[in-house]
């Protein structure tokens, strides 16, 4: 298990976007859940571990997105998958701090999102921001894919 988080800049308008190191994607910030099954936590961890982000606001109560995505194989590590679980949150401040896990951090304004990255699941997380109805729970119990 995975956790991540789409993290808004205080007034909503950016999203927070690691660059990758193994990857070089552009990706929301996440990590290993470690066999933690706080995933809430873990996702908490990973944003402050990648971006310095510590003071997080829940956009949702509930987990944001699920996703399940294929990992390639880098040097010693099999090809693997992920499950995701992933949160919103809002940051209450912008100063951002690498601390070398990714090759750049930044902000990036929702409405450039597609200029840095084509991931289907990272859309998705966008449009999510936008819907009135952005938690998983409502999501399914509208029926709608996650």
């Amino acid at each position: 298990f995975t956790a991540s988080a789409l993290v808004l800049s205080p007034n909503s308008s950016e999203v927070a976007l690691v660059r990758h190191l193994k990857l070089g994607k552009w990706l929301q910030p996440g990590g290993h859940a470690d066999g933690n099954p706080d995933l809430k936590s873990v996702a908490k961890r990973e944003v402050w571990e990648e971006t310095g982000l510590g003071e997080l606001r829940d956009q949702s109560p509930d987990i944001f997105d699920l996703d399940i995505h294929r990992i390639p194989q880098h040097e010693q590590t099999a090809e693997h998958l992920h499950y995701d679980v992933r949160y919103c949150f809002v940051s209450q401040t912008t100063e951002l701090a690498s601390n070398g896990e990714s090759l750049d951090i930044k902000w990036v304004p929702r409405s450039a999102i597609a200029h840095y990255t084509k991931e289907a699941s990272i859309l998705r997380l966008i449009q999510k921001t936008q819907s009135k109805r952005p938690g998983i729970r409502s999501y399914l119990a509208a029926g709608t894919s996650a």
